[in-house]
């Protein structure tokens, strides 16, 4: 697995078949990547992507933390997020090129505090028959599993604010993991409660 900050995405096939993607801009009607590195691969690749047409999107990196009362706060943006996802292979960032050991993976993302949603996967690595693990997590935007196939790290939204997000950790990492985040907003505003008018001579008034 692999968790590099400078990519936008990253294929990891086996050991020795690695393929390193770049953003390079923005079109008007799209963007450009760049492969800017390839390991033992050569083959065109098809991948999915979701085009968002909203008004504020920031992304960013932060880490976990081996406590359950040190917030992981983002914040200093000029508006309330309408809704965040949360990426992360659980441990610490990659180095260059170099695969990190056993295929793991957490994916979560959430609207409030009390709606959120995460799931993980680790598929250990070199052994003899395949132990693959999975959880689903209601209740945090980010799950490290172990090679005990146990839980061994959870994070929550603790508050979203109106200039970012607070996390924390439910059950505390064994070390920090570096971790993406994508922010959407801004919230919508609650409209105010219509005006009744008053007629006075077969005239409205409000």
């Amino acid at each position: 697995m692999f968790g590099y900050l400078l990519l936008c995405l990253n294929l990891c096939f086996s050991r020795d078949r690695n393929l390193l993607t770049r953003f390079v801009h923005i079109l008007q009607c799209g963007w450009v990547f760049n492969r800017s590195v390839t390991i033992g691969f050569a083959a065109s690749t098809y991948f999915i992507y979701v085009a968002l047409n909203c008004t504020n999107v920031v992304v960013g990196n932060s880490l976990t933390q081996t406590d359950t009362t040190t917030d992981i706060t983002i914040s200093g943006l000029a508006w309330k997020p309408a809704a965040g996802l949360v990426f992360s292979h659980c441990k610490a960032e990659s180095s260059g090129t170099t695969l990190d050991r056993n295929d793991e993976s957490s994916m979560g993302a959430f609207t409030t505090q009390n709606e959120r949603i995460a799931h993980g996967v680790m598929d250990v690595d070199n052994l003899a028959d395949s132990q693959v693990t999975t959880a689903i997590e209601h209740d945090a935007v980010y799950v490290n599993i172990d090679t005990s196939d146990a839980i061994e790290g959870k994070m929550d939204v603790k508050s979203v604010n109106s200039d970012g997000v607070t996390f924390i950790m439910d059950d505390a990492d064994p070390a920090q993991a570096f971790f993406l985040y994508a922010l959407f907003g801004p919230a919508e505003v609650p409209l105010p409660a219509p005006k009744i008018p008053v007629v006075y001579n077969d005239m409205a008034i409000y």
